[in-house]
């Protein structure tokens, strides 16, 4: 992996020079940071260039958090289990104090290629089939490595699932809200999360994330993986309501609605089994995985 160099102009409007980065058109903007595409002339390719926004340099555990999602990725760049999470190329403290990344830069989103769809025709009941199951298995997938590694994602939902590649497959992004346990060489700033309430996206969030967000275990990242297939599936959440509490409530106490019969029968159980209160009696991502991978083995071959 080449890394490219830290220091780095202030700016980051379209067309400015960021070190050996040429910025040309911001890509998306969150809470906490934004995320550009650029072009790195010391690699000579197209690179996504993250950096958290400056009005958050005062909350030290916002700063770590950043700091922290880089030093994960960087952790993990060499292992052969975790193909699905994009290669960084460099990480490091822009001169305001903001934290930044630069990495590979994949397609759109689970969340953009959706709201697209519903503005299209939907796609035919085998096809809708053959998506769920690849992209739970690629998922799945990933989300066992990081288990592997001692790292619970904690926001698992369409807008961190990203597409690249010939064939394509799925990305799982943005390890900012991620709760890493022990890990070899992995040394993480402290952060604090006393003050926070709830840790993850309301809609994804399993029963014990919004009870003990701290104390969660992989379980939570398949109880979102559920959400996810649950939505590809039917079209809809499983648990929508406008308060908070009422959607707390659902999660933690309400079954979901049952899944359209075009689903194969394994694959609608397997759904159910995720979305499973109790933590310990959802499969393992690797489990997850595992089994989808043998439903797309066993699904009739396309022009794909």
């Amino acid at each position: 992996m080449t890394m490219m160099t830290t220091t780095t102009m202030t700016t980051t409007t379209s067309g400015t020079a960021v070190a050996d980065l040429l910025l040309h058109r911001r890509l998306a903007t969150g809470a906490l940071c934004s995320v550009y595409e650029a072009h790195a002339a010391a690699i000579d390719r197209r690179v996504a260039f993250k950096r958290m926004h400056r009005e958050h340099l005062a909350d030290p555990g916002l700063v770590g958090r950043c700091l922290n999602e880089a030093l994960m990725l960087q952790a993990l760049q060499h292992h052969t289990d975790l193909p699905g999470l994009p290669q960084l190329f460099a990480h490091g403290l822009l001169p305001d104090g903001c934290p930044y990344m630069v990495l590979e830069l994949l397609g759109e989103s689970l969340g953009q290629r959706l709201e697209r769809r519903c503005k299209q025709d939907a796609l035919a009941p085998d096809q809708r089939v053959r998506q769920i199951v690849r992209l739970g298995a690629q998922v799945g997938s990933t989300l066992a490595g990081l288990h592997a590694h001692g790292i619970i994602h904690r926001d698992l939902r369409p807008d961190n699932i990203l597409f690249a590649g010939a064939p394509e497959r799925a990305y799982v992004i943005d390890l900012g809200l991620a709760k890493a346990r022990l890990m070899r060489g992995l040394q993480l700033m402290p952060i604090s999360t006393g003050d926070e309430d709830f840790i993850g996206t309301a809609e994804y969030m399993s029963p014990e994330q919004w009870r003990a967000p701290k104390r969660v275990t992989g379980a939570t990242d398949v109880y979102a993986l559920g959400v996810v297939l649950f939505l590809l599936s039917q079209g809809a959440l499983p648990f929508v309501a406008e308060k908070q509490s009422a959607l707390m409530y659902q999660h933690c106490f309400s079954a979901p609605p049952a899944l359209p019969e075009y689903l194969p029968a394994g694959v609608a159980e397997l759904i159910q089994q995720c979305l499973e209160k109790s933590p310990t009696q959802r499969p393992p991502a690797a489990a997850v995985a595992a089994r989808l991978s043998a439903v797309l083995a066993a699904l009739p071959p396309t022009d794909e």
